[in-house]
């Protein structure tokens, strides 16, 4: 097929499919271009735009489910040469409670051949918005199941009458709500797919939407006895290790092989007489135990299973421990339960998980927890459910609870089930893997455009079941350095297909000794690179709320002076030519959490150069220094003007900002605490547009006054530490911040890593960089720049 037939394919399509079918467009695509996502869609929460990695012809349409169910759908069809499509077809999922073509995965599976097929489940909206539910059951059929049929089958014709012929085998690929809309399509419609792959899957939706909003209950608002924070949090997490890890799978490497063996006791964390410190109050305590137990209803019968250790801190970072209300859950049970959009989620109880039961069929039941799949199977239907056991949002012993229904309602044993359904547990793996918390364990395995570097794909895995009888006893995950492929692989582990586990044998691969070696500096002492990262986050959870007084501690108050000079020198406001028509400067300040950066690029765009487009996203790795962010801006009249957003990211993986999307990229007293620092300039470097901005505000390790330098240096160590006692009763967080000044790198050198990273330096002269940087107070601080080339 050649590109020049994409365009004539929309003018002969016909359908015959049983729903009402418009084609919109049909447009060729070039491998590498990037494209803008079709107009109208939701672009909250979705893709903006998206890169195929072969050429495509993108077929779109709309698609008539019932008098007011709308569904739109894209199918990708590889058409580079006649060998470019392998005559299959693979449909995408909805993540979350999605709304919109899942593109980075139709790039994806087109680049491994397939035709893709996605769609936006009948609604428009982003994974934990569920407010379209509202008086609105015709979205909620779509999205449960109707819409998802409608594309395939509407998909399956496009790439029939683009071919001329129909396509040899039909897949699925899905993960959370996608995992439980690929379930459904097995209980509902077992000749849509040949093979399905299930992951995390959150069926049995209504108890989980019961289970989420139970935890505002138990842990109660910030401030309440029962509320325990992310530092808190953490201390559990290292209790629980300190129990379970190694005494469960035999080596002690921050990954629970099977959460469900563990017997923590956490009566451990309680303070005492001789303990005062790092512990928690009977009331806390009581708190974790029942965190960590079962859903029921009135007559004892299980609702859903427990969050598993090891998933709390997550959990926490997720919003499902920080002391509000869960979205998706607060939606569902205003929407598609009461119709009412001022019910109180907190007030929820068994009443309202009655009623949210009795309305399945109605819903059309995305319980999607039937356990018949007798139909599926005779028709030779293969699935591979897959589930991380550190799922801070769906319990992982749902799905093999689903696995032990199935088996029981169809009179299977486990060899019998075998054939058509395998289940398979991934140690370590957070939720689906994606989102920026993926987990310790060896979460890649090619189940998403995000995981598609690993070296085994679960796709393949599924078609060799399907095509030639090769069914997979374990599922290969890859663990790469910092997640981060390019680095390398750290270490690889067979994931076992239940009811069979991984235990340790002894022998460690070379992958597993080489990360035992590799080591950092948190301070002056030694860690594990792979430590350093919660190591930070516990510092500045301690010191959130007290973060300007520890800065003025260590500048002796002039860090506000050097921020306004670091400010006026950038002089944000000013419309960059690359901005589009109403929008304005694109900031990106990172490890920014408090907002202070932030407030004031606002104030100075809009008081100086009058401006009021200039937006500015405040990234944090720490969820605490993000909640003290977003408590300023409440105060400020920039409140409600919508110009600052906030991001839970890690400046080594801004996987979340497009690249070449951001102006003028901030970072002040933080890349210090960074583990790689020249990975965090990489991703720098990949955000900035053209011609955009990298700026640094950072203590410097050495003051140019060799007198002041030694007076300087003993007034850091011995009096900040102690004022840090005296003031947040937290010596140890403040003794490492003075010490991470003196193993940051001195100017000259830290100007090189900019360098190497792509950047132009200003003002730098010669091999030696001098002047390639600003000097504060004598040398107490600096200011360095670089800037992206425009080529």
């Amino acid at each position: 097929m050649a590109l020049a037939s994409c365009a004539a394919l929309c003018a002969s399509l016909s359908f015959n499919v049983g729903f009402q079918v418009t084609p919109y467009s049909c447009t060729p695509h070039a491998a590498g271009v990037a494209v803008s996502t079709a107009s109208g869609q939701s672009s909250v929460g979705c893709a903006t735009s998206f890169t195929p990695t072969v050429d495509v012809c993108q077929v779109t349409l709309g698609i008539k489910t019932s008098g007011t169910g709308n569904v739109y759908s894209e199918v990708w069809l590889p058409n580079n040469n006649a060998s470019s499509w392998n005559g299959r077809t693979l449909t995408t999922d909805n993540g979350g409670v999605n709304g919109c073509v899942h593109y980075v995965d139709m790039a994806y599976v087109t680049g491994l051949g397939f035709a893709a097929i996605g769609d936006n489940a009948g609604h428009n909206g982003s994974s934990f918005d569920m407010t379209w539910s509202l008086n609105n059951n015709e979205a909620i059929i779509d999205w449960s199941h109707r819409a998802r049929h409608a594309a395939v089958v509407t998909g399956k014709s496009v790439v029939n009458q683009f071919y001329k012929k129909a396509s040899a085998y039909n897949y699925y690929l899905g993960c959370s709500a996608g995992g439980a809309q690929g379930l459904q399509s097995a209980q509902k419609y077992p000749s849509d797919f040949n093979g399905i792959i299930a992951g995390s899957s959150a069926n049995d939706f209504n108890h989980l939407q019961d289970w989420s909003s139970r935890f505002l209950q138990l842990t109660g608002p910030v401030g309440d006895p029962k509320f325990l924070n992310a530092t808190q949090w953490l201390t559990v997490q290292a209790a629980i290790f300190a129990q379970c890890d190694k005494a469960i799978d035999g080596v002690d490497d921050g990954i629970l092989e099977d959460p469900t063996q563990c017997r923590f006791d956490s009566s451990v964390l309680a303070c005492n007489a001789t303990v005062t410190t790092n512990c928690l109050t009977s009331t806390q305590v009581n708190t974790i135990n029942k965190v960590f137990t079962e859903l029921y209803d009135t007559q004892g019968r299980l609702l859903y299973p427990s969050l598993l250790y090891g998933a709390q801190y997550d959990a926490f970072r997720l919003g499902q421990l920080s002391g509000g209300p869960q979205g998706i859950a607060q939606d569902w049970f205003r929407g598609g339960i009461h119709n009412d959009s001022s019910f109180n989620v907190a007030n929820v109880g068994q009443s309202d998980y009655a009623l949210a039961d009795s309305l399945d069929n109605l819903h059309g039941n995305p319980s999607a927890f039937s356990a018949d799949l007798n139909a599926f199977k005779n028709a030779n239907g293969k699935i591979m459910m897959y589930h991380g056991m550190a799922d801070p949002l769906v319990s992982s012993s749902n799905s093999q609870r689903y696995y032990l229904k199935v088996a029981k309602t169809m009179g299977l044993t486990n060899t019998q089930i075998d054939p058509f359904l395998r289940y398979f547990r991934v140690a370590g793996m957070a939720h689906c893997g994606v989102g920026g918390i993926s987990g310790a364990g060896a979460w890649m395995f090619g189940q998403s455009g995000m995981a598609s570097s690993a070296p085994n794909n679960i796709i393949t895995n599924l078609v060799n079941w399907v095509e030639k009888g090769q069914a997979p006893d374990t599922l290969q995950g890859t663990k790469f350095w910092y997640d981060t492929p390019a680095w390398g692989i750290q270490f690889q582990k067979n994931h076992c297909r239940f009811p069979y586990r991984t235990t340790y044998n002894g022998e460690r691969t070379a992958e597993e000794k080489k990360a035992e070696e590799r080591t950092t500096h948190f301070g002056f002492d030694t860690v594990a690179e792979s430590l350093k990262a919660s190591k930070v986050a516990s510092v500045f959870s301690s010191v959130a709320s007290s973060y300007d007084t520890m800065n003025d501690l260590m500048s002796l108050g002039i860090h506000r002076l050097w921020k306004d000079h670091f400010v006026r020198g950038l002089n944000p406001g000013i419309r960059p030519s690359s901005a589009i028509p109403d929008q304005g400067q694109r900031i990106l300040d990172i490890a920014g959490g408090t907002g202070d950066i932030a407030l004031r690029m606002l104030e100075h765009a809009t008081r100086v150069n009058r401006d009021t487009t200039a937006h500015v996203t405040v990234s944090d790795i720490n969820p605490e220094m993000l909640a003290e962010g977003r408590k300023r801006l409440s105060q400020t009249p920039y409140a409600a003007a919508g110009r600052i957003d906030f991001l839970e990211a890690n400046a080594e993986d801004l996987s979340a900002i497009p690249d070449a999307s951001i102006d003028l990229y901030t970072v002040a007293f933080g890349i210090r605490n960074f583990t790689h620092k020249d990975v965090a300039l990489k991703e720098a470097y990949r955000v900035l547009k053209p011609g955009g901005v990298f700026a640094c505000l950072e203590f410097a390790p050495n003051l140019g006054n060799p007198l002041f330098n030694a007076v300087y240096k003993r007034w850091s160590f011995s009096a900040i530490p102690l004022i840090g006692q005296l003031v947040a009763s937290d010596r140890d967080s403040y003794q490492y911040l003075v010490e991470s000044i003196e193993r940051f790198p001195k100017q000259s050198d830290f100007a090189g890593m900019i360098q190497e990273a792509g950047f132009v330096v200003p003002g730098a002269r010669g091999e030696g960089l001098e002047g390639g940087w600003e000097d504060l107070s004598l040398g107490i601080a600096a200011i360095h720049k670089g800037v992206k080339p425009v080529k």
